[in-house]
């Protein structure tokens, strides 16, 4: 492009020059046209020149269209992620509950074998019994046997039940005021109370209990020998233990299955 304006530009100063010679000149006309046609030819030399060095353009390549992702794709993954995870966790707290309910279940075979060794030694014990003590003795050691594990579910049963009404009592006085709250905390109320003289009552019984255990004690420890008499003690001490661990198991594993 340069090399054709500086052509240009050489053909006007020589345009100008000539046409200051045709001026001086007698053949003008004759002059005016050989001038003519020698800057006609240089402009076309000039353009063919430019023509021929022009410049090449190398092909473009297609551009691939971008496929936009929809507004909706886009939303939809950090909820398909959301919901992938609640549907992790909710699988990890089945396996966990799953596998606490067999651990329970193997504690609660455990306790059932024990439980049963522990019936066996009462019957060995009872028949220790009946074969060294006289009858009225035979009648109180029986009645002692049976009225402590009645004592100790009465207990368990009753600390149940009062624990669930205490529950209760304190998430209905964390809740907002409601149409019949009162009347629901005044039944609730009137169930602790009557739990509690129950509860008293049979507490009361535990003492009578014990000192029975003291009578049934002095007996046999003058019909037993002292092998026996420490598996008697054994048997007596263990029962209520043995009762207690049992209604807890029970009571967690009911609880994991409810829920």
């Amino acid at each position: 492009m340069l090399l054709v304006l500086f052509v240009l530009l050489m053909l006007l100063v020589l345009f100008v020059l000539l046409m200051l010679l045709v001026c001086c000149s007698a053949d003008a006309p004759v002059l005016f046209v050989l001038l003519m046609l020698l800057v006609l030819f240089v402009l076309l030399a000039a353009v063919s020149e430019s023509a021929s060095q022009g410049v090449q353009f190398s092909p473009v390549s297609p551009v691939q269209p971008v496929r936009s992702q929809r507004p909706a794709d886009v939303r939809s993954e950090p909820s398909e992620r959301h919901d992938h995870s609640l549907v992790s966790r909710k699988v990890e707290l089945c396996d966990a509950l799953r596998s606490c309910i067999e651990s329970l279940q193997r504690e609660k075979k455990i306790l059932s074998a024990e439980l049963k060794a522990h019936r066996e030694l009462g019957q060995r014990v009872d028949a220790w019994v009946q074969e060294r003590c006289e009858e009225g003795q035979r009648d109180k050691y029986r009645l002692f046997i049976g009225d402590l594990e009645r004592v100790v579910n009465l207990l368990l049963s009753l600390c149940g039940r009062l624990a669930r009404v205490e529950r209760s009592l304190e998430a209905l006085a964390r809740q907002e005021p409601a149409e019949g709250s009162t009347e629901l905390w005044d039944s609730l109320a009137h169930k602790r109370s009557l739990l509690l003289r129950q509860t008293q009552d049979a507490l009361e019984l535990r003492e009578h209990l014990e000192q029975r255990q003291c009578t049934v004690h002095a007996f046999l420890r003058r019909s037993l020998d002292p092998a026996r008499l420490r598996l008697y003690q054994s048997l007596v001490s263990r029962t209520p233990a043995l009762l207690i661990s049992h209604r807890r198991l029970e009571d967690v594993i009911r609880q994991h299955q409810d829920s």
